[in-house]
């Protein structure tokens, strides 16, 4: 969820609602797919050469999006450093970045599929991308700017919703060859989202002022059902192993789990960040948060403990 100053959509703390009031949903744009099949999903997984730190060390401006892959590694998109970033997250290093050059543009969101490719949205053009384990990025769509958060299923069905500078729900076809399908125009502000039990996608319906919500989406249909109200700066919905849904929320920021049952959100962890964005969870429980505005990145463990690691080398 980009929560920084950017068109349209300048979200900087408290400041949000303003911003918000100003924002009008435009229109889904009639998406495009740019790439066809690749081999990509075929490539040679990084070496272990590649994992070594990258020799530029330099901070993100802030971390957005999150995801693990099968290696224990953490992918962070840096929306406002217009770059995306392979981290180890037991020391912060940088192993890879991939930046304008390599053609990753203004990254708000990141998943990673079963082949170990990386998704990405670029949020100010509309781009989708992937990232193969080689490092080579190809456009696999392009839709309107607002391309927001992505979530790949476990039987590979990829979504990508826009918000904030748009309003709409698509599925891509994972191998590039078709046109993006349009879910649900109008969802409501879906932001950092994950698939749960069922193969049902829960979602933050961002809001303020207690106007907030999450929601669960049948990605055949389109249906939506609202799972608990009355939220503030609700901001990502990721799913434990057990399928609890844990729900990431502002001022203060705050990891609560979801009770599906009665709609309740029972608080877990308290994060020392104020601008938290969005969340992942590694294979072993561990969950980790970002803060759109700065380079710290929250660890919360299967017992509660929180601690922090700074991604990079922030003193320069």
């Amino acid at each position: 969820m980009p929560l920084a100053p950017r068109p349209c959509v300048a979200l900087a703390g408290f400041a949000l609602a303003l911003v918000l009031a100003g924002c009008g949903d435009a229109d889904p744009a009639e998406p495009s797919r740019t790439g066809a099949a690749v081999t990509a999903d075929t490539a040679a997984p990084p070496t272990t050469a590649a994992r070594e730190p990258a020799a530029d060390q330099t901070a993100p401006v802030g971390t957005n999006g999150l995801a693990v892959d099968a290696d224990g590694d953490l992918w962070v998109a840096d929306l406002d450093g217009a770059q995306l970033l392979e981290v180890d997250p037991a020391t912060g290093a940088i192993l890879r970045r991939f930046g304008a050059t390599d053609g990753v543009d203004a990254p708000d969101d990141v998943a990673v599929d079963a082949a170990g490719n990386v998704w990405w949205t670029g949020f100010l053009t509309g781009r989708v991308g992937r990232v193969s384990p080689d490092g080579t990025n190809v456009i696999m769509a392009e839709l309107a700017p607002g391309a927001n958060p992505i979530a790949v299923r476990a039987d590979g069905r990829v979504v990508v919703a826009l918000a904030f500078t748009g309003d709409a729900l698509y599925e891509l076809d994972p191998t590039g060859v078709d046109e993006p399908r349009l879910i649900v125009d109008a969802p409501g502000a879906l932001n950092g989202f994950a698939f749960g039990d069922g193969g049902r996608l829960y979602a933050p319906r961002f809001g303020v002022g207690g106007t907030g919500s999450v929601v669960a989406v049948d990605v055949d249909s389109g249906a939506i059902e609202t799972l608990a109200q009355g939220l503030s700066l609700n901001s990502s919905v990721k799913t434990g192993a057990d399928g609890t849904p844990y729900v990431l929320t502002g001022a203060p920021s705050t990891v609560s789990t979801l009770d599906l049952a009665t709609g309740e959100l029972e608080p877990v962890a308290s994060v020392p960040t104020a601008a938290v964005d969005n969340m992942a969870f590694a294979p072993d429980g561990t969950l980790y948060v970002s803060s759109f505005n700065t380079p710290t990145i929250s660890v919360v463990a299967p017992g509660g403990t929180v601690t922090t690691f700074d991604v990079g080398d922030s003193s320069g």
